[in-house]
């Protein structure tokens, strides 16, 4: 709060030296949005479409968050936000993760709040750089297990796709950030569920080294033989 909200870009041909690329998308004075999190870019028909939580310009409070996005011939923008609906849904919600199935149909995953977070699917419409709704979102992931639930809120959100040999993971983050954020994930047949989840998760917790681990995203390494998790 109080300062300039950007989207920041580098590149990298090895995952491990990385270049400035400039900033992708950045808050104006003429934005609807004043801040925001959890910036997720995904490729469809060769446009490039930026999902953001946050909340309307002025605006506070659970019942203001929405999932914005922009769109760029490039991935290294600038992103634009549609003038007439910059959001997806008009129930409050946070999250925003992008899943392109193989054949090509476009999912969202969003955290939907009432006693705690909970995680919901949903299909899209991603034409000519306008995202729609396609079907109503679907409850997949509620907190239920002890490693969910911490003394500041029952939480699971920020679920993350990933398709290998016909499953459905999903990796989302457990727990409140105020307290030991970790990771855990479910397998589903279907994109929809029904999602278990992990007998022995959280599979990334807090330790001496690393606490907080939240929020993550799947990265193919440059020899395309291994899926690594940011």
């Amino acid at each position: 709060f109080g300062s300039k909200c950007s989207v920041r870009v580098r590149t990298s041909k090895n995952l491990y030296d990385w270049e400035e690329a400039g900033f992708a998308f950045e808050i104006t004075d003429d934005s609807p949005i004043h801040y925001f999190m959890s910036p997720n870019v995904f490729h469809k028909d060769g446009w490039f479409y930026l999902l953001i939580a946050s909340q309307f310009a002025g605006g506070f409070g659970p019942t203001e968050f929405r999932v914005f996005y922009a769109a760029s011939k490039s991935p290294a923008g600038p992103f634009v936000m549609n003038p007439e609906k910059p959001y997806i849904n008009t129930e409050p919600e946070i999250g925003g993760a992008p899943f392109v199935d193989d054949d090509g149909r476009v999912y969202i995953t969003t955290v939907r709040f009432g006693g705690g977070n909970h995680i919901y699917i949903q299909e899209l419409n991603a034409e000519n750089g306008v995202l729609s709704t396609k079907r109503e979102a679907v409850h997949c992931i509620s907190p239920t297990e002890h490693y969910e639930i911490d003394e500041y809120a029952p939480i699971s959100e920020g679920g993350v796709i990933i398709k290998h040999n016909g499953y459905y993971y999903m990796m989302y983050a457990s727990g409140h950030f105020r307290g030991h954020y970790g990771e855990s994930y479910a397998v589903a047949k279907d994109v929809y569920g029904p999602y278990t989840k992990y007998k022995y998760n959280e599979v990334l917790s807090s330790n001496l080294y690393v606490d907080g681990a939240g929020d993550c995203m799947f990265v193919v390494c440059p020899e395309l033989e291994e899926n690594w998790v940011v």
